[in-house]
């Protein structure tokens, strides 16, 4: 008798398997800004953020915890990321600048709603940037308070930097949002699954960012 004959008749006759692998999680992704219409984009202000949410259906033993993981950080930082890809030739992905606004655990399900900007290039919003500080002293000066705006305006880095954090303007266009899921940690399944049927968007120019009444 082989060894290998040996070894398998062992191995049956103490009970012994070969653990199975988790069967593949589901994952599913939404735009939640508005309630889809068939065949129809979900239509989003350049000014507002897009909310999308992000669902992994699977018993909780069998996965690892969704974790968003920022744009261009290692595959360590996190195990979920949401996909904009413009509807164009090749669709080609975009920048995004995602955040966690909140989270969800149920029995077999787990998910992460996010809030999305898709960002204009970061050159066009530093001379938007710029202009608008322009404008302010001119305004100021005209006013009479270029003294006070001096002041302010002193440390121009810091100012541009203050108008950098809560500037937000989203690219105009048709985009798709997906969200992708890659686990490779030990214990859970392992693999790479991307939501199916992309949610079509539309992003409208309503205002540029300066433009808003409280910059007026």
């Amino acid at each position: 008798m082989s060894w290998a004959i040996a070894l398998a008749i062992t191995a049956a006759a103490s009970g012994q398997t070969q653990p199975q692998p988790a069967a593949a999680p589901t994952l599913t992704c939404s735009v939640l800004n508005e309630t889809p219409r068939e065949r129809e984009p979900i239509r989003i202000s350049n000014l507002k953020r897009v909310l999308v949410r992000a669902a992994l259906i699977a018993p909780p033993a069998t996965v690892d915890p969704l974790r968003l993981r920022p744009p261009g950080a290692p595959p360590q930082d996190g195990n979920l990321a949401v996909i904009v890809r413009r509807i164009a030739a090749g669709r080609p992905m975009v920048a995004t600048r995602p955040i966690v606004i909140a989270q969800a655990t149920e029995t077999n399900r787990q998910s992460l709603d996010v809030s999305l900007e898709i960002p204009i290039d970061a050159a066009t919003r530093r001379a938007n940037i710029e202009r608008f500080l322009e404008r302010l002293g001119r305004e100021s000066t005209a006013a009479g308070k270029g003294e006070v705006f001096q002041r302010l305006a002193q440390d121009h880095a810091t100012a541009v930097a203050t108008f950098e954090r809560m500037y937000m303007e989203n690219l105009v266009g048709d985009f798709e949002v997906a969200c992708a899921y890659a686990s490779h940690e030990r214990g859970t399944w392992n693999g790479d699954l991307e939501s199916p049927a992309p949610n079509p968007i539309q992003v409208f120019f309503e205002s540029a960012f300066f433009d808003q009444r409280e910059f007026r």
